[in-house]
C-alpha cells in the first residue's frame, strides 16, 4: 500500500511559513521596533507608520510586504577574480563564516588566546584555499586594535590582501565607514556597487527584544545609501531576549529581519540585500548560549526555510559546537546542524566550519578538519540520479551473464565513481593494519599537517604590490608587510 511520503528536512509545513510570517507582520505593527533612528523614523511616518506613545515604530502589514516585493535578491555574490564568485541559485548551500570570536585556539599550545590582526589575516589565507570557504570573512575580532579607531580599516585590508574571494565585513562603525569604503575603492573602484560589489557589510542592527541599535542601524542605512550590499545579522537568543518556545523565537526573529528590511528599503528602494536569520536558543537551566543543542538546528532550518519562502536569498547559522575542543561532541554537533539547515534549503550558512566554545574561539585546524563534513553535506544534496542507467538494470545483466561476481571493473562504475561518490580528504579509510603500521593518525593530526602546509607557503598577492604601497601611505595599515611574505616563518 502506497503511503505519503514526509519531508522531514523541513521543520515548517507551508501553512506553518504562513503562521509566522502573519504573526511578524503582527509584531511590526501592533507592537513595532523601539528606538527608531530620527532619518528613519521621519521617513517611515511618511509612509503611513504609526509612532506609539512609548516612541515604539509601528509598520502596516501592506507597507512591510509591498518593500518586501521592492527589494532586489542576490543570486550572485561576485569575487574579485573570475570563478571567485558565489552562485547563491545554484540549488545547493554554500559556506562561510560570518561571525566574530574573541579568541583564536593557538595552533602549538591549544590553550584559547586573544585573537590578533594576524589571526583574521592567517585565516583568510587559509580560507582563500579552503574549497567550501565560500568567501572571505570576519572569524575573530582582533582585539589587539580593540581601542584602536582604525580597526575597519585594517580589518577589511586583512581580509583583501588574503583572499580575492567574496569579501563580508563587519562594518565596524558609523565613524569608521568612511575610511572602509575610500579602501574598498581603491582596490575595486568605484563602480562594483549593488549586485555586482565583490564586499557585503555585515552588522548587528538591533537589540532584542524588538529595538532597533542605534550605532548599527545608522551606520546600515548609510552602507545602504553609498550602494553596498548590506546582510543584517538577528540573533535573539530564544529563552533570553526571545520567546522561549521554539515558533516565538522564530516569529520574532523574522519580525526583527523584516523590520530592518524595511528600513533599509525605505532609505533606498529596490536596494540588494540578504535576510540574516540567526535564532540562537539558551540552555534554560543556566541562560547560557547553546549552540550545539538540538533546537538550534531546528531553528535554523526554519530560518532557513523562512527566506527561502520571501525568495530574498539569505544567511543561516549552524555548526556551532558548545565543545571547546575537537572531540566527538564537536563532530556531532556540527554535522547535524550543517546538514539540516543545508537540507532546509538554506544557501549561505555562517558558523559552517572552524568554531569552538560556543563561538568564543576559532581553531585554525578545525577549519580544515570541517571540510570533509561540507563535502559529504554537499555530496547529500546532489541527492540520487533516477534514470534507465543509473538503475542499473544492463549493469546487473552484464555481471550476472558475465559471473564476475562484483562491479568494480565495470564501465559504468568506472564512469561514474566521481559523479555518483565523494572521497573524503582527511577521513581514514584505510584497513586497520595499514593505520595500524602508520602510527594510529587521527583526523586532527591530518588537519593540522595540512593546515600547517597551507600557511606555511600559501602568502597570496591579491593587492597589487604598488596599490598597496598607495595603500599604507594612506591609512595606519598594522600589519607589517614582512609578515605577509613565505620567509616570515611564523608557520
Amino acid at each position: 500500500m502506497k503511503k505519503a511520503l514526509t519531508r522531514l528536512a523541513w521543520p515548517l509545513t507551508e501553512s506553518e511559513i504562513e503562521q509566522v510570517h502573519h504573526t511578524a507582520l503582527e509584531i511590526l505593527e501592533k507592537i513595532g521596533m523601539g528606538k527608531p533612528p530620527e532619518k528613519l523614523k521621519s521617513m517611515a511616518l511618511a509612509r503611513g507608520c504609526t509612532l506609539s506613545d512609548k516612541g515604539r515604530l509601528g509598520f502596516p502589514s501592506a507597507l512591510v510586504e509591498d518593500l518586501i516585493a521592492r527589494c532586489v535578491p542576490r543570486k550572485v555574490l561576485p569575487g574579485r577574480n573570475p570563478g571567485r564568485e558565489v552562485r547563491l541559485d545554484d540549488g545547493f548551500a554554500h559556506f562561510g563564516h560570518i561571525g566574530v570570536a574573541p579568541s583564536v585556539i593557538d595552533f602549538e599550545t591549544g590553550a584559547y588566546r586573544d585573537a590578533t590582526l594576524i589571526d583574521l589575516y592567517d585565516l583568510n589565507r587559509l580560507f582563500d584555499v579552503l574549497p567550501h570557504m565560500s568567501t572571505g570573512d570576519v572569524p575573530v575580532t582582533p582585539t589587539d586594535l580593540a581601542t584602536s579607531p582604525h580597526v575597519g580599516v585594517n580589518t577589511l585590508y586583512a581580509i583583501m590582501a588574503a583572499t580575492n574571494k567574496h569579501v563580508i565585513v563587519d562594518m565596524a562603525g558609523q565613524d569608521q565607514l568612511e575610511p572602509m569604503i575610500r579602501l574598498l575603492e581603491m582596490v575595486i573602484g568605484t563602480d562594483k556597487k549593488g549586485i555586482d560589489s565583490p564586499v557585503t557589510f555585515i552588522y548587528c542592527p538591533t537589540t532584542s527584544p524588538l529595538n532597533y541599535e542605534k550605532n548599527y542601524m545608522t551606520t546600515c542605512l548609510a552602507v545602504a545609501e553609498r550602494g553596498y550590499p548590506v546582510t543584517p545579522i538577528i540573533a535573539p537568543m530564544a529563552g533570553a531576549a526571545a520567546p522561549a518556545t521554539l515558533a516565538g523565537a522564530l516569529a520574532m526573529t523574522v519580525a526583527e529581519s523584516l523590520g530592518v528590511l524595511a528600513a533599509v528599503q525605505l532609505m533606498v528602494p529596490g536596494h540588494p540585500m540578504m535576510l540574516g536569520m540567526w535564532p540562537f536558543v539558551a540552555d534554560l537551566r543556566t541562560g547560557a548560549f547553546a549552540g550545539g543543542g538540538a533546537e538550534e538546528p531546528l531553528l535554523s532550518a526554519a530560518a532557513a526555510q523562512m527566506i527561502q519562502w520571501y525568495g530574498i536569498e539569505g544567511a543561516v547559522p549552524a555548526g556551532m559546537t558548545d565543545s571547546k575542543i575537537i572531540d566527538v561532541q564537536s563532530g556531532y554537533e556540527k554535522g547535524i546542524s550543517v546538514a539540516l539547515s543545508a537540507l532546509a534549503g538554506g544557501t549561505f550558512i555562517g558558523e559552517a566550519a572552524g568554531m569552538q566554545g560556543s563561538l568564543m574561539g576559532a581553531s585554525f585546524e578545525a577549519f580544515v578538519l570541517d571540510q570533509d563534513m561540507l563535502s559529504a553535506i554537499h555530496r547529500i544534496q546532489q541527492g540520487i540520479v533516477v534514470n534507465p542507467e543509473t538503475l542499473g538494470f544492463e549493469m546487473v545483466a552484464d555481471v550476472i551473464s558475465q559471473g564476475v561476481g562484483n562491479f568494480l571493473g565495470h564501465p559504468l562504475t568506472l564512469k561514474h565513481m566521481r559523479s555518483e561518490y565523494d572521497y573524503p580528504k582527511l577521513a581514514d579509510r584505510s584497513m586497520q593494519s595499514q593505520w595500524s603500521t602508520r602510527g594510529c593518525p587521527d583526523m586532527r593530526t591530518h588537519a593540522r599537517k595540512r593546515t600547517r602546509e597551507i600557511l606555511s607557503t600559501h602568502y597570496p598577492t591579491h593587492i597589487d604590490p604598488k596599490l598597496d604601497a598607495r595603500i599604507r601611505k594612506t591609512f595606519p595599515i598594522a600589519i607589517p608587510i614582512e609578515a605577509m611574505r613565505a620567509d616570515c616563518r611564523r608557520w
